[in-house]
């Protein structure tokens, strides 16, 4: 049975996402152990961030994707972030790890 605690941060992180970066979001999916329920004491929250466009390591949109994550790691769930343009997303949608991550939770 998935946690309602872990799909409510992830929705939680993915709505501060979107007052932040609004222009930039495509989609948000909670994907990984925690989303399907299997998670161990020591599993992080795992977010995949489809974006409009690339961006850069310390740019602007991508240091706010890791300052909301740090913030929230406070409740003791570490969130582990991972960005993809929307154009890389699209390219290699039909990957064993793409696939994995569209089998989550879109929030």
């Amino acid at each position: 049975m998935k946690n309602s605690h872990n799909i409510l941060m992830a929705k939680k992180y993915a709505n501060l996402l979107r007052e932040k970066l609004r222009d930039e979001i495509v989609s948000v999916y909670f994907y990984g152990s925690r989303a399907f329920g299997k998670e161990k004491i020591d599993s992080d929250l795992d977010i995949f961030i489809v974006l409009k466009k690339a961006i850069k390591y310390n740019s602007k949109p991508n240091n706010t994707i890791f300052d909301i994550a740090n913030r929230l790691n406070t409740e003791n769930i570490y969130i582990s972030p991972i960005t993809y343009s929307k154009k890389y997303f699209n390219k290699y949608e039909n990957t064993l790890f793409i696939n994995e991550v569209k089998k989550g939770i879109k929030v």
